[in-house]
């Protein structure tokens, strides 16, 4: 059976930008899903007793259940929770390619930013920027894109966001680039992200 065959049910968590990116994927694909979650790391056996039988059910009908977001096992039921894993030549391999791969589809340009950031923050997106050979300039608004639509989707409010740019940049007297002070604002605010995440 290949992907288009394939039956397929995603359970998911709308916890940041990849996984927000994997729902438009699914969404454009045609793919059978729920979102019954806005954490990560939800385990199967906390969720509902309907999501939970909702599962069981549509594995007996002949899908494949999986878990984007999810930990743990379903009791009666066989599902795949993805998570960013190890490929076979030792590379780090996001949720997202893992989806693109099982659904049939390539990345997008994109989706490799969030991918990367996924498993290596902007390091990794860097890296994907030299592959590129975008300019530093370039690399740099696209790397603060990316960092800004995943505060966004992590609903960090932007009264937050801008009490903390605004200390970071007291603090800093100019002594660093605007890229530099964004990157720092990034990981104060996704460090905490349980101090601003919505409910």
């Amino acid at each position: 059976m290949n992907a288009e065959d394939e039956k397929r049910l995603w359970f998911c968590s709308d916890y940041g930008i990849e996984f927000e990116s994997i729902i438009k994927k699914l969404n454009r694909n045609g793919e059978k899903y729920y979102v019954i979650t806005h954490d990560t790391r939800k385990n199967w056996r906390n969720l509902s007793e309907e999501s939970q039988d909702r599962a069981r059910e549509a594995e007996k009908s002949g899908y494949k259940i999986y878990g984007i977001g999810f930990q743990g096992n379903l009791p009666g039921a066989n599902v795949t929770n993805l998570h960013a894993d190890r490929n076979e030549f030792g590379e780090k391999v996001s949720v997202l390619e893992q989806v693109n791969g099982i659904v049939g589809d390539r990345m997008t340009l994109d989706e490799q930013f969030i991918g990367a950031y996924a498993i290596g923050g902007t390091d990794e997106m860097k890296k994907v920027a030299g592959k590129l050979k975008l300019s530093t300039r370039d690399a740099d608004a696209v790397i603060e894109n990316v960092l800004f639509r995943n505060r966004r989707s992590l609903g960090i409010p932007l009264e937050s966001e801008a009490e903390a740019l605004r200390k970071i940049q007291s603090a800093e007297n100019g002594k660093r680039t605007d890229y530099d002070i964004l990157v720092s604002l990034d990981n104060i605010l996704t460090k905490d992200e349980d101090e601003f995440v919505r409910n």
